[in-house]
């Protein structure tokens, strides 16, 4: 298994995983608006980056990482704005190893630290995250202004 970097001609590919992670969280899904944000994003390399990750010749799941910047962590840092395993592949640690790969490229990329959001319900990605050395700042909450775009 190996986190790749998505290409455009992934753009089917990772629309139809996507519609899936939106629909399990029942987060609202735009496919014309999301394949217009993928083809920015691939033009737009500073902006993130797509990985996919495949098992044989099957996709199993993809990562968006989004790219800020940050005085408190000493520079570039990467936001995981989305991981998405297809159900099939849940359970055989993938999460675990795609978290060590990007681990891995971090400093290739230039990034200080990896920042992350994870629904407080979902138990089992906390524990992932958290085996892999991620802590919640308990003192902390993250917090979001719609732009005129989300409304």
């Amino acid at each position: 298994m190996n986190l790749e970097s998505a290409e455009p001609k992934n753009t089917d590919d990772l629309l139809s995983m996507m519609g899936d992670f939106f629909y399990m969280f029942q987060y609202p899904f735009d496919r014309e608006t999301r394949e217009e944000q993928i083809k920015k994003l691939f033009t737009q390399k500073d902006w993130g980056h797509l990985f996919i990750f495949r098992e044989g010749d099957q996709d199993a799941g993809y990562l968006m990482l989004a790219f800020g910047y940050s005085f408190e962590f000493g520079g570039r840092i990467g936001f995981i704005d989305e991981l998405y395993i297809k159900p099939d592949f849940r359970g055989k640690g993938l999460g675990k190893i795609i978290l060590k790969q990007l681990k891995e490229k971090m400093e290739g990329m230039g990034l200080a630290s990896l920042r992350l959001e994870v629904e407080q319900y979902n138990k089992q990605a906390i524990r992932l995250y958290e085996s892999e050395g991620f802590e919640v700042h308990q003192t902390r909450h993250l917090m979001t202004f719609p732009g005129p775009s989300q409304k």
